[in-house]
Protein backbone atom coordinates (compact mmCIF):
# COMPACT_ATOMS: atom_id res chain seq x y z
CA UNK A 1 0.00 0.00 0.00
CA UNK A 2 2.91 2.18 0.26
CA UNK A 3 3.80 3.07 -3.23
CA UNK A 4 0.43 5.28 -3.36
CA UNK A 5 2.09 7.67 -0.82
CA UNK A 6 4.64 8.37 -3.43
CA UNK A 7 2.11 8.46 -6.26
CA UNK A 8 -1.30 10.33 -5.97
CA UNK A 9 -4.04 7.94 -6.20
CA UNK A 10 -5.90 8.37 -9.98
CA UNK A 11 -8.74 10.91 -9.52
CA UNK A 12 -6.56 12.87 -6.72
CA UNK A 13 -8.67 11.65 -3.50
CA UNK A 14 -7.04 11.41 -0.82
CA UNK A 15 -5.52 7.62 0.28
CA UNK A 16 -5.77 8.10 3.68
CA UNK A 17 -1.85 7.67 4.07
CA UNK A 18 0.61 9.74 6.05
CA UNK A 19 3.38 10.71 4.34
CA UNK A 20 6.02 9.38 7.59
CA UNK A 21 4.68 5.67 7.00
CA UNK A 22 7.25 3.30 7.19
CA UNK A 23 5.92 0.23 5.36
CA UNK A 24 6.81 -3.14 7.36
CA UNK A 25 6.26 -7.04 7.23
CA UNK A 26 6.94 -9.83 9.77
CA UNK A 27 4.05 -11.65 8.93
CA UNK A 28 3.99 -15.40 10.71
CA UNK A 29 2.83 -18.43 8.61
CA UNK A 30 -1.10 -18.55 9.20
CA UNK A 31 -1.30 -22.09 8.48
CA UNK A 32 -4.66 -23.40 10.32
CA UNK A 33 -5.37 -19.75 11.64
CA UNK A 34 -7.05 -18.49 8.42
CA UNK A 35 -8.20 -21.76 7.54
CA UNK A 36 -12.32 -21.20 8.08
CA UNK A 37 -11.60 -18.22 5.79
CA UNK A 38 -11.66 -20.71 3.23
CA UNK A 39 -15.09 -20.74 3.49
CA UNK A 40 -16.62 -18.03 4.50
CA UNK A 41 -15.82 -13.91 5.69
CA UNK A 42 -17.56 -12.03 7.25
CA UNK A 43 -17.72 -7.81 7.79
CA UNK A 44 -17.32 -5.73 11.41
CA UNK A 45 -19.60 -2.40 11.61
CA UNK A 46 -20.89 -0.71 8.20
CA UNK A 47 -20.96 0.84 5.60
CA UNK A 48 -22.70 2.37 2.63
CA UNK A 49 -19.97 1.75 0.11
CA UNK A 50 -20.33 -1.12 -2.08
CA UNK A 51 -18.69 -3.96 -0.79
CA UNK A 52 -16.28 -6.60 -2.17
CA UNK A 53 -15.77 -8.86 0.88
CA UNK A 54 -18.49 -11.55 2.08
CA UNK A 55 -20.62 -10.57 5.33
CA UNK A 56 -21.70 -12.94 7.78
CA UNK A 57 -24.94 -14.46 7.90
CA UNK A 58 -26.59 -13.77 11.03
CA UNK A 59 -27.47 -16.40 13.09
CA UNK A 60 -30.44 -17.22 15.37
CA UNK A 61 -29.82 -15.66 18.92
CA UNK A 62 -28.18 -13.03 16.73
CA UNK A 63 -25.21 -15.05 16.34
CA UNK A 64 -22.75 -15.59 13.18
CA UNK A 65 -22.74 -18.48 11.65
CA UNK A 66 -19.92 -18.42 9.46
CA UNK A 67 -16.60 -17.27 10.29
CA UNK A 68 -16.27 -13.24 10.29
CA UNK A 69 -13.25 -10.98 10.01
CA UNK A 70 -12.40 -10.20 13.19
CA UNK A 71 -12.03 -14.36 14.01
CA UNK A 72 -9.84 -14.48 11.18
CA UNK A 73 -7.77 -11.53 12.49
CA UNK A 74 -7.84 -13.03 16.08
CA UNK A 75 -6.65 -16.19 14.93
CA UNK A 76 -3.64 -14.92 13.07
CA UNK A 77 -2.70 -12.82 16.17
CA UNK A 78 -2.17 -15.96 17.85
CA UNK A 79 -0.21 -17.65 15.39
CA UNK A 80 2.03 -14.51 15.42
CA UNK A 81 2.44 -14.33 18.86
CA UNK A 82 3.76 -18.33 18.60
CA UNK A 83 6.60 -17.64 16.48
CA UNK A 84 9.99 -17.22 17.94
CA UNK A 85 12.07 -13.88 17.57
CA UNK A 86 14.23 -13.32 15.23
CA UNK A 87 18.12 -12.17 16.69
CA UNK A 88 19.43 -9.42 14.08
CA UNK A 89 22.33 -7.72 15.26
CA UNK A 90 22.25 -3.64 14.99
CA UNK A 91 24.42 -3.86 12.03
CA UNK A 92 22.37 -6.12 9.93
CA UNK A 93 19.81 -4.85 6.65
CA UNK A 94 16.32 -5.71 6.89
CA UNK A 95 15.21 -7.20 3.21
CA UNK A 96 12.81 -7.34 0.88
CA UNK A 97 12.09 -7.61 -2.22
CA UNK A 98 8.89 -7.21 -4.46
CA UNK A 99 6.86 -6.60 -7.18
CA UNK A 100 4.95 -3.46 -7.97
CA UNK A 101 2.29 -1.87 -10.30
CA UNK A 102 0.47 1.51 -10.60
CA UNK A 103 -2.24 2.35 -12.97
CA UNK A 104 -0.85 2.34 -16.45
CA UNK A 105 2.77 0.58 -15.73
CA UNK A 106 4.64 -2.41 -16.16
CA UNK A 107 4.72 -4.57 -13.32
CA UNK A 108 8.32 -3.53 -12.19
CA UNK A 109 11.10 -5.34 -9.71
CA UNK A 110 11.79 -3.46 -5.91
CA UNK A 111 14.52 -4.18 -3.83
CA UNK A 112 15.40 -2.63 0.04
CA UNK A 113 17.52 -2.30 2.19
CA UNK A 114 16.72 -0.98 5.67
CA UNK A 115 19.04 -0.19 8.47
CA UNK A 116 18.05 -2.52 11.22
CA UNK A 117 18.75 0.58 14.05
CA UNK A 118 18.48 3.31 11.31
CA UNK A 119 22.13 4.87 11.91
CA UNK A 120 23.33 3.82 8.70
CA UNK A 121 21.66 4.42 5.13
CA UNK A 122 19.63 1.75 3.23
CA UNK A 123 19.13 1.35 -0.25
CA UNK A 124 16.04 1.27 -2.52
CA UNK A 125 16.54 -0.52 -6.09
CA UNK A 126 13.63 -0.28 -8.33
CA UNK A 127 13.55 -1.66 -11.98
CA UNK A 128 14.64 0.25 -14.80
CA UNK A 129 15.72 3.32 -12.60
CA UNK A 130 18.91 4.51 -10.28
CA UNK A 131 19.85 3.19 -6.88
CA UNK A 132 18.25 5.70 -4.46
CA UNK A 133 19.75 5.75 -0.53
CA UNK A 134 17.25 5.46 1.65
CA UNK A 135 16.93 7.48 4.87
CA UNK A 136 15.55 5.87 7.53
CA UNK A 137 12.58 6.67 9.69
CA UNK A 138 11.55 6.38 13.18
CA UNK A 139 9.74 3.09 12.16
CA UNK A 140 13.48 0.95 12.02
CA UNK A 141 12.83 -2.19 13.37
CA UNK A 142 14.38 -1.51 16.87
CA UNK A 143 11.51 1.32 16.92
CA UNK A 144 9.47 -1.67 16.28
CA UNK A 145 10.29 -3.33 18.59
CA UNK A 146 8.70 -0.75 21.12
CA UNK A 147 5.29 -0.32 20.33
CA UNK A 148 2.83 -2.07 21.94
CA UNK A 149 2.11 -5.84 22.18
CA UNK A 150 -1.43 -5.43 23.51
CA UNK A 151 -4.48 -5.35 20.42
CA UNK A 152 -6.31 -2.53 22.59
CA UNK A 153 -3.11 -0.82 23.39
CA UNK A 154 -2.13 -0.89 19.67
CA UNK A 155 -5.18 0.25 17.71
CA UNK A 156 -4.81 3.22 20.60
CA UNK A 157 -1.04 3.92 19.37
CA UNK A 158 -2.10 3.90 15.96
CA UNK A 159 -5.53 6.08 16.57
CA UNK A 160 -2.99 8.33 18.01
CA UNK A 161 -0.69 8.88 14.91
CA UNK A 162 -3.26 10.87 13.30
CA UNK A 163 -4.23 14.45 12.90
CA UNK A 164 -7.23 14.73 15.12
CA UNK A 165 -7.49 17.86 14.26
CA UNK A 166 -7.87 17.37 10.60
CA UNK A 167 -11.82 16.38 10.13
CA UNK A 168 -11.65 15.54 7.04
CA UNK A 169 -9.83 12.62 7.72
CA UNK A 170 -11.08 9.59 8.58
CA UNK A 171 -9.92 7.69 11.85
CA UNK A 172 -10.78 4.16 10.91
CA UNK A 173 -9.49 4.09 7.60
CA UNK A 174 -5.84 5.63 8.26
CA UNK A 175 -5.56 2.77 11.22
CA UNK A 176 -6.34 0.55 8.99
CA UNK A 177 -3.98 1.94 6.53
CA UNK A 178 -1.62 2.44 8.78
CA UNK A 179 -1.78 -1.31 9.92
CA UNK A 180 -1.29 -2.68 6.25
CA UNK A 181 2.11 -0.45 5.92
CA UNK A 182 3.40 -1.84 9.17
CA UNK A 183 3.15 -5.46 7.25
CA UNK A 184 3.96 -4.89 4.46
CA UNK A 185 7.80 -4.11 3.63
CA UNK A 186 10.05 -4.73 6.71
CA UNK A 187 10.22 -6.89 9.43
CA UNK A 188 8.05 -6.86 12.62
CA UNK A 189 8.47 -8.82 15.80
CA UNK A 190 6.30 -11.39 16.22
CA UNK A 191 4.75 -10.16 19.50
CA UNK A 192 3.93 -6.49 17.65
CA UNK A 193 2.65 -8.42 14.52
CA UNK A 194 -0.28 -10.03 16.97
CA UNK A 195 -0.95 -6.76 18.26
CA UNK A 196 -1.49 -5.50 15.15
CA UNK A 197 -3.64 -8.34 14.03
CA UNK A 198 -5.79 -7.77 16.87
CA UNK A 199 -5.85 -3.92 16.41
CA UNK A 200 -7.39 -4.72 12.84
CA UNK A 201 -9.63 -7.07 14.03
CA UNK A 202 -11.37 -4.12 16.25
CA UNK A 203 -11.45 -1.81 13.32
CA UNK A 204 -15.07 -1.27 11.31
CA UNK A 205 -15.39 -2.64 8.46
CA UNK A 206 -12.74 -5.11 8.19
CA UNK A 207 -14.49 -7.73 5.45
CA UNK A 208 -13.05 -11.09 4.31
CA UNK A 209 -12.35 -12.06 0.68
CA UNK A 210 -12.58 -15.58 0.24
CA UNK A 211 -10.66 -15.56 -3.16
CA UNK A 212 -7.75 -13.26 -4.16
CA UNK A 213 -5.02 -12.92 -6.34
CA UNK A 214 -1.59 -11.28 -5.96
CA UNK A 215 0.51 -9.16 -8.04
CA UNK A 216 2.53 -12.37 -8.96
CA UNK A 217 -0.48 -14.44 -9.86
CA UNK A 218 -0.11 -16.73 -6.36
CA UNK A 219 -4.00 -17.42 -5.22
CA UNK A 220 -5.20 -16.74 -1.80
CA UNK A 221 -7.42 -15.07 0.81
CA UNK A 222 -7.87 -11.23 2.02
CA UNK A 223 -9.45 -9.32 4.25
CA UNK A 224 -10.66 -6.17 3.16
CA UNK A 225 -12.26 -2.61 3.79
CA UNK A 226 -13.91 -0.24 1.56
CA UNK A 227 -11.98 3.41 1.12
CA UNK A 228 -13.66 6.28 2.99
CA UNK A 229 -11.78 8.46 0.49
CA UNK A 230 -12.64 6.56 -2.23
CA UNK A 231 -15.66 4.37 -1.34
CA UNK A 232 -15.25 2.70 -5.39
CA UNK A 233 -12.67 0.64 -4.56
CA UNK A 234 -11.48 -1.85 -1.45
CA UNK A 235 -8.15 -2.15 0.34
CA UNK A 236 -6.83 -5.89 0.48
CA UNK A 237 -4.28 -7.61 1.99
CA UNK A 238 -3.79 -10.98 0.74
CA UNK A 239 -2.57 -14.24 2.19
CA UNK A 240 -1.29 -17.01 1.00
CA UNK A 241 -4.47 -20.16 0.36
CA UNK A 242 -2.14 -22.93 2.02
CA UNK A 243 0.50 -21.60 3.94
CA UNK A 244 -1.31 -18.48 4.96
CA UNK A 245 1.95 -16.03 4.97
CA UNK A 246 1.10 -12.33 4.05
CA UNK A 247 2.22 -12.45 0.05
CA UNK A 248 1.35 -8.57 -0.53
CA UNK A 249 -1.39 -5.65 -1.32
CA UNK A 250 -4.15 -4.55 -3.88
CA UNK A 251 -6.67 -1.78 -4.40
CA UNK A 252 -9.48 -3.33 -6.15
CA UNK A 253 -12.06 -1.34 -8.50
CA UNK A 254 -15.36 -2.07 -7.00
CA UNK A 255 -17.30 -0.30 -10.26
CA UNK A 256 -15.65 0.37 -13.23
CA UNK A 257 -13.38 3.43 -13.38
CA UNK A 258 -11.98 5.66 -15.78
CA UNK A 259 -8.75 8.07 -15.63
CA UNK A 260 -6.49 9.68 -17.78
CA UNK A 261 -3.53 6.99 -17.45
CA UNK A 262 -6.14 4.53 -18.25
CA UNK A 263 -9.62 2.52 -17.22
CA UNK A 264 -10.02 -0.58 -14.49
CA UNK A 265 -12.92 -2.68 -14.64
CA UNK A 266 -14.60 -3.64 -11.73
CA UNK A 267 -13.01 -6.48 -9.94
CA UNK A 268 -9.16 -5.34 -11.09
CA UNK A 269 -6.44 -3.84 -9.47
CA UNK A 270 -5.77 0.02 -9.17
CA UNK A 271 -2.50 -0.73 -7.95
CA UNK A 272 -0.87 -3.88 -6.22
CA UNK A 273 2.38 -5.21 -4.65
CA UNK A 274 3.85 -9.02 -4.18
CA UNK A 275 6.22 -9.59 -1.68
CA UNK A 276 8.43 -12.35 -3.33
CA UNK A 277 11.72 -12.75 -0.30
CA UNK A 278 12.33 -11.27 3.02
CA UNK A 279 15.58 -11.77 4.54
CA UNK A 280 18.56 -10.27 6.72
CA UNK A 281 21.65 -9.16 5.53
CA UNK A 282 24.61 -7.67 6.54
CA UNK A 283 25.30 -5.20 3.70
CA UNK A 284 23.00 -2.63 1.68
CA UNK A 285 22.92 -4.22 -1.94
CA UNK A 286 23.29 -7.28 -1.29
CA UNK A 287 20.95 -10.09 -1.28
CA UNK A 288 20.22 -13.00 0.75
Amino acid sequence: MHEIRQHPEPGGAASGRRKWLLPAVGVPALAGALAFALFSGGAVGGTDAPERGVRTEAAPGGASSVVSAVQLLDQAALVAAAEAPVEIRDDQYVYVSSLTQQLGELTRDREVWKAVDGNRVGLLRREGEEDVPLDESDLTYRRLQTLPTDAEAMLEWLYGQQEHMDEERDTHQDAYVLVADLLLESLVPPDVAAALYGAAALIPGVTVVPDAQDLAGRQGIAVSRVSSYNPDRSEELIFDEESFELLGERSVALTDLDFEDGSVAEGEALHASAVLERAVVDEAGTRP
